[in-house]
């Protein structure tokens, strides 16, 4: 992905039309991109800029060589990329999603702190199962989520139109059981005062949302703040993760501090637990397990839109 001179974000294969080779190695602030194989330079609108020796290729004309595209849409400050040119429309992806979640304003976020990139041994289906439910919060993250875990449910189905599921915080203003030694009630008082200007509920402005779009982002929605996990499948029992929380401009230091130090600590107990799930998953004598009807009914929202995608090839 690029941003060019007249300020727009453009995706492209890393692939050089010449002989292609891959293009760029590392992500950077460049003018111009340049193959390191023979030399070949594109604009950052993917335009074909230069060619070494160019009277020895007969008829070659720079329009006919650009980088091939990549299908790139926005929501809310969010780009998504989707390698099928033929798919159809973000919006028609997200359905009600922008109904939802779009009063965060979350393209006024513009501070985004690294809460950390991992590999994890682990499938990718496990984490989206994972964040498609609190019923582990309690033994596995006590100091955080761990005393609300049954506020935090899945919201009905027929709330939701789109590819998409959805947990929500119920009732967190009212129902706080650790008067304030809680890490998350600590940063959570100034969300109330925010969450009148943005017009929300005591609900939306006191609790967290905890949206997934499938198939690769986990994402939590508050008022000050909202985290992305980018969830990146790379083997059957590999998945890399990408984990982004995005502050406004006007926010403390110390707000965001302790916020990612919470963040991270969420982050590291999830790794350990999936990577012991998948070496669990991995012995033969697991055949299935049960849900908890209160708990996981999150994870069967996330189950119906896999086997929906698997049924109509989006997934193989």
């Amino acid at each position: 992905m690029a941003r060019g001179s007249d300020n727009q974000v453009r995706a492209f294969y890393n692939v050089c039309r010449h002989r292609g080779s891959e293009i760029l190695g590392r992500e950077g602030n460049y003018k111009i991109l340049r193959c390191p194989y023979r030399a070949w330079t594109y604009k950052l609108d993917g335009s074909l800029a230069g060619v070494p020796d160019i009277d020895d290729f007969p008829e070659l004309y720079r329009e006919d060589f650009p980088l091939y595209p990549v299908k790139l849409e926005g929501w809310r400050g969010f780009l998504c990329i989707n390698l099928d040119p033929k798919s159809p429309p973000l919006a028609g992806h997200l359905g009600n999603f922008e109904e939802k979640f779009g009063k965060y304003r979350l393209e006024e976020l513009s501070v985004a702190h690294d809460v950390g990139d991992r590999v994890v041994d682990a499938n990718w289906k496990t984490i989206f199962d994972n964040n498609n439910e609190c019923y582990h919060c309690g033994p596995v993250h006590p100091e955080t989520l761990g005393p609300y875990y049954r506020e935090v449910v899945p919201s009905s189905e027929s709330e939701i139109q789109g590819s998409y599921t959805w947990l929500r915080m119920q009732d967190y203003g009212t129902k706080r059981k650790s008067a304030g030694n809680n890490k998350f009630d600590r940063v959570r008082d100034r969300d109330r005062s925010l969450g009148d200007r943005l017009g929300l509920s005591e609900e939306e402005a006191e609790g967290f949302q905890l949206p997934t779009v499938f198939p690769t982002a986990a994402l939590a929605f508050t008022p000050t703040w909202a985290n992305g996990l980018y969830i990146i499948p790379e083997g059957p029992r590999r998945t890399r993760l990408v984990n982004r929380t995005y502050y406004r401009q006007d926010e403390d230091s110390g707000y965001i501090d302790e916020m990612n130090e919470s963040m991270r600590l969420v982050y590291g107990q999830d790794v350990a637990v999936l990577e012991a799930q998948q070496r669990g998953l991995d012995c033969e004598v697991f055949t299935g397990g049960r849900f908890s009807l209160m708990g996981e009914g999150g994870i069967q929202q996330f189950h119906k839109l896999y086997l929906a995608a698997l049924a109509n090839g989006a997934i193989q």
